[in-house]
Order: C-alpha cells, then sequence, then structure tokens
C-alpha cells in the first residue's frame, strides 16, 4: 500500500519508537489505533502499512504532528519525548486532581458527619491543597512552580517532592 503523500514507504520503525516511548504495549496501542494487535504486528514489521484513519488516532491521542510518519521527514526525537512526558503528565495530573476532588468531597460520608473537617482558621491549606500546589500547572501550583523551579531541585520544580503527606 503506497503512501498517499509520497512513493517511500511508511516508516515503520517509528512506530515502533514511539510505542516504545509510550511504553504501551502492541495491544494498547492496537487499542488506540482502533486496528488489532495482529496489525500492530505487520504495521511494526513494515509488511503492511497502516491506514490514515488509524495513524490520525494516534496522532490525536498522543498530540503528535502528522509530519512523524512522513517518509524522508526527519524527526526531531527530543522533543516528540518532551510531547509524549507532557501527555503524560497531563493525563496523571487530571486524574490526581480528579481523586483528591473525590477525596475530599467524600470525607464527611467516610467518616460520619461528627468527624466533618472544618475549614482551617489560620488560613492553612487542606491536604489536597498542600498535595495540588505540587502539581505544576494546576491552579494552586502555578503561583508555586517558579519559586520551586528558582530552588535548582529538579524534583520539586516538576511537583515530586513529597514528604509526610506535605509536598515540599
Amino acid at each position: 500500500m503506497a503512501h498517499a503523500l509520497s512513493t517511500e514507504r511508511f516508516p515503520a520503525e517509528r512506530l515502533r519508537r514511539i510505542r516504545t516511548l509510550l511504553r504501551w504495549t502492541q495491544a494498547e496501542l492496537a487499542q488506540v489505533m482502533g486496528v488489532s494487535t495482529a496489525s500492530i504486528r505487520v504495521y511494526e514489521a513494515g509488511t503492511i502499512e497502516p491506514r490514515w484513519s488509524a495513524i490520525g488516532r494516534l496522532l490525536l491521542a498522543t498530540g503528535l504532528p502528522v509530519t512523524i510518519f512522513m517518509p524522508g521527514k526527519s524527526v526531531d526525537w527530543m522533543a516528540v519525548e518532551q510531547t509524549l512526558l507532557e501527555q503524560r503528565l497531563a493525563t496523571l495530573r487530571a486524574k490526581l486532581e480528579a481523586q483528591l476532588a473525590a477525596l475530599d468531597a467524600d470525607a464527611p460520608l467516610l467518616l460520619g458527619p461528627d468527624h466533618a473537617t472544618p475549614a482551617p482558621a489560620d488560613g492553612a491549606e487542606t491536604s489536597s491543597q498542600i498535595a495540588l500546589s505540587s502539581v505544576p500547572g494546576s491552579a494552586l501550583g502555578s503561583a508555586k512552580s517558579a519559586n520551586q523551579a528558582a530552588s535548582g531541585d529538579p524534583s520539586t520544580a516538576l511537583g515530586l517532592g513529597f514528604h509526610m503527606g506535605r509536598a515540599a
């Protein structure tokens, strides 16, 4: 199957490398692309080329540009890794924020109405605010990210430094 935009073959090794960078199995990639696992095997082997619709689903899921699969185009793999990392961080941030919101909403239910946590009188942050303040891009994390980045500690700049339930 010839590529619509070129007479060159589909760069199968790029598909395999992207899957590896994402740490996905062939089955996970197949699910995202809407094809079978067997199809992924033959795509990666270069035996058959995927349809552009399947490639489009992968590009939408990862935020990668279409040019990554254009034969003859060079690829800046550092930029690809950065894009994939940013996408993964955004996904993890959204999951964390949803879990923290659920925990805050369920706390009185779990402990009973007599054990509802009162709002801090002295302006102290709640546990979920402390955790979110260390997540880059969150509403509370934005102001602190610049200070953390200036500290020179990469774990705090990424919002990954936690100590005994409190953010670093």
